[in-house]
């Protein structure tokens, strides 16, 4: 249970991490 639920996190973290990127670096 944990172990899916930091997968979890860290999935969604990579996400919005690459989303703000994203939007951060319009170059």
């Amino acid at each position: 249970m944990f172990l899916y639920t930091s997968k979890l996190i860290l999935s969604l973290l990579s996400a919005v991490t690459s989303s703000i990127k994203g939007i951060g670096s319009s170059d």
